[in-house]
C-alpha cells in the first residue's frame, strides 16, 4: 500500500531501520582502535615536529620557516584527511541495520 502524501510504501519505510546499538561490547572495541589511532596519530605529530625542526635548523633565516611550515602544513593535511575519512567509516558502519551487513545476505 502506496502513503499518498510521502508516496512510499511500508516496505520503503521498513528498509530505513534506525541505527542498530551493538551494547557494550561494540563500544569498548570501538574505543581501543580509536586509542590505537590516537596513539599513531601523535606520534605522527612528534615525528613531523621533529622534522620540521630540522627543515627549520638546516638553513637560517626566512627559507628555513617557509620549509619548516611547509612539512608542518604536509603534515596537518595527512592526518586531517586521515581524520575524515575515518570518520565518514565510522558514520558508515554506525548506519549499517543488520539486515544489510554482509555475512547476513543471501548468496
Amino acid at each position: 500500500m502506496v502513503n499518498q502524501s510521502t508516496g512510499t510504501t511500508k516496505s520503503d519505510r521498513e528498509n530505513h531501520q534506525k541505527p542498530v546499538d551493538y551494547g557494550p561490547v561494540a563500544l569498548s572495541l570501538f574505543r581501543q582502535r580509536w586509542l590505537a589511532i590516537l596513539i599513531i596519530m601523535t606520534g605522527l605529530v612528534v615525528w613531523g615536529g621533529i622534522h620540521a625542526w630540522g627543515a627549520y635548523d638546516s638553513r637560517g633565516g626566512e627559507l628555513g620557516v617557509l620549509k619548516a611550515l611547509f612539512v608542518l602544513l604536509s603534515m596537518a593535511l595527512f592526518l586531517s584527511s586521515w581524520a575524515a575519512l575515518l570518520w565518514l567509516r565510522h558514520r558508515r558502519i554506525r548506519h549499517v541495520t543488520p539486515a544489510t551487513r554482509p555475512s547476513d545476505r543471501d548468496e
